[in-house]
């Protein structure tokens, strides 16, 4: 007898916390149901700002072509004016040529300078200037 009192009471025990944990899910279910909503909801209003902002820039464009088609040609530069004369090729062969482009030398080894007298400390005023000797 106590020992099937045992045996019940296991079975109740395990059926409880199957109950907490089935409680526990539905709780997270719920919960996740809700902010899956809440993102739905945020992205619907996302779409419909995205939706007015494409019907405002719609909207702008068509303005704009009706502006476009508003605005006059350009009128023809009047026959009053001089067209400036274009040096000929005859004119140009007495100018001078232009003179090639100097090519950077690279592979120069250049020494740094040699001092002729000794450095030594001074003391500069602003404005005056100092002068060193080297070759």
């Amino acid at each position: 007898m106590t020992n099937s009192f045992n045996v019940i009471n296991t079975e109740l025990s395990t059926l409880a916390i199957n109950l907490k944990a089935v409680d526990e899910e539905r709780l997270k279910q719920t919960q996740t149901q809700a902010q899956v909503q809440e993102s739905l909801e945020a992205v619907r209003a996302e779409a419909a700002a995205a939706k007015a902002a494409a019907e405002v820039a719609r909207k702008a464009a068509e303005a704009a072509a009706s502006l476009v088609s508003l605005v006059p040609p350009r009128p023809p530069l009047p026959a009053s004016l001089p067209e400036l004369p274009r040096p000929s090729a005859a004119a140009l062969v007495g100018r001078a040529p232009t003179p090639p482009k100097r090519l950077k030398p690279t592979d120069v080894d250049i020494e740094g300078p040699i001092f002729t007298s000794p450095l030594h400390d001074a003391t500069v005023e602003e404005g005056k200037g100092v002068k060193f000797t080297c070759r």
